[in-house]
């Protein structure tokens, strides 16, 4: 039995407790299916928007401190010039 992706998604925003979770509709397969197709895009875009403020951070944490550092530089030399 495979199980499909969006379920293994969903599975993992439910333990990073994701708050747009969705629960399940017992007998009402239209509507379970709507519910489905709804968490998978809200998955997706969960998981876009969460890679996109990682990467976002690792910038910034990055080159943060050389521009820092580079400001520091030009004080320190600014001082010398004097």
């Amino acid at each position: 039995m495979a199980v499909p992706n969006h379920i293994i998604s969903s599975l993992f925003n439910t333990i990073r407790i994701n708050l747009c979770c969705l629960g399940f509709m017992v007998g009402d397969m239209i509507g379970a299916q709507a519910y489905a197709s709804t968490t998978k895009c809200l998955n997706i875009w969960a998981l876009v928007l969460g890679l996109f403020l990682i990467i976002m951070l690792i910038i910034i944490l990055t080159t943060g401190p050389l521009i820092i550092f580079q400001a520091i530089s030009e004080t320190i030399q600014g001082y010398r010039g004097y």
